[in-house]
């Protein structure tokens, strides 16, 4: 009896040294509440977007428009789950605007767009996002004016590069005069004339090739300083 309790503590005592030496499993590795490089909901909550993308016009432009488009886009995005992402961007635009031939001189503008994401699998993102560019910049044709519109639909390799297809349906006023015919204080004039404001939609397509993370904030700031100087060189010969 004696040799049966001793054995009974015995077997006891080693169980609960087992227990003591076996490994603690880890702890889950939580989600960053934000990262400054986007990744899916596994590495982060909310992450930053920074890309930098050229584009080729597709449709015809109109008088000495050249073809190109160059954009820089920040925003945010916030996961949802494993497979889905939404967020809102602001970007800053240069559509190839020219007066004279050899000159430089883009129509610059700028708004914001709701984008949604989907991971697709480890290494690939399809995104749309739709927006609408700040109403009142004054362009080529004319003043932007509401409603117009950005749509674009992007897939990317690890936010690193990807290929893009972009719309801009436009609604811009530009002012003219109309005859308001024969005057009636001064016999001298054959017409007058009163200003009056004209509107028309222009639809612009483009294909392009963009770069994320940080190559894309990088391209971004010395791109858009490029655009900036070469602007104002031109604006002051």
């Amino acid at each position: 009896m004696f040799r049966s309790r001793s054995v009974d503590a015995m077997v006891r005592a080693g169980c609960l040294i087992a227990l003591l030496c076996l490994p603690v499993p880890a702890a889950a590795q939580q989600p960053s509440s934000f990262c400054l490089q986007a990744g899916p909901a596994a590495q982060c909550h909310t992450f930053l977007v920074t890309e930098f993308g050229a584009y080729y016009r597709l449709d015809q432009p109109y008088g000495q428009e050249r073809r190109y488009l160059l954009t820089g886009d920040l925003g945010v995005m916030i996961n949802l789950d494993a497979n889905n992402a939404v967020g809102v961007t602001g970007y800053l635009s240069a559509h190839g605007a020219v007066q004279y031939p050899g000159e430089f001189y883009p129509d610059l503008a700028g708004g914001v767009a709701a984008r949604y994401r989907r991971w697709v699998g480890r290494d690939w993102r399809v995104d749309l996002s739709a927006g609408m560019p700040i109403p009142g910049a004054d362009r080529v044709l004319g003043t932007v004016r509401f409603p117009s519109a950005v749509l674009e639909l992007r897939g990317t390799w690890r936010d690193y590069v990807g290929a893009a297809v972009r719309w801009e349906p436009t609604r811009y006023e530009y002012r003219t005069s109309a005859d308001a015919g024969f005057p009636t204080t001064n016999p001298l004039s054959v017409y007058t004339y009163a200003p009056t404001s004209v509107f028309l939609t222009k639809h612009q397509l483009y294909v392009g090739a963009e770069i994320g993370r940080l190559p894309g904030a990088i391209a971004t700031v010395v791109g858009w300083t490029l655009i900036v100087v070469g602007s104002l060189a031109n604006a002051s010969t």
